[in-house]
């Protein structure tokens, strides 16, 4: 997902690095893995979690529950 997310950002000229250059990168410096979950129970779990993006300061943030 990350990597589709770069793509999206290099496309709308928002960063000029290429994804894979980002991505690989970050497998050598902090031993980034590719996860083995499936996405959708990824998005599931995530679901489950109250966030919100605030638009002032463009940061996502956790709901007060």
């Amino acid at each position: 997902m990350s990597r589709l997310e770069l793509q999206y950002l290099f496309e709308m000229g928002r960063i000029t690095v290429r994804p894979e250059r980002i991505l690989n990168y970050l497998f050598k410096v902090i031993n980034l893995k590719i996860s083995s979950i499936p996405l959708n129970e990824i998005i599931d779990e995530a679901l489950k979690i109250g966030w919100t993006r605030d638009v002032l300061t463009g940061c996502w943030q956790r709901r007060p529950e």
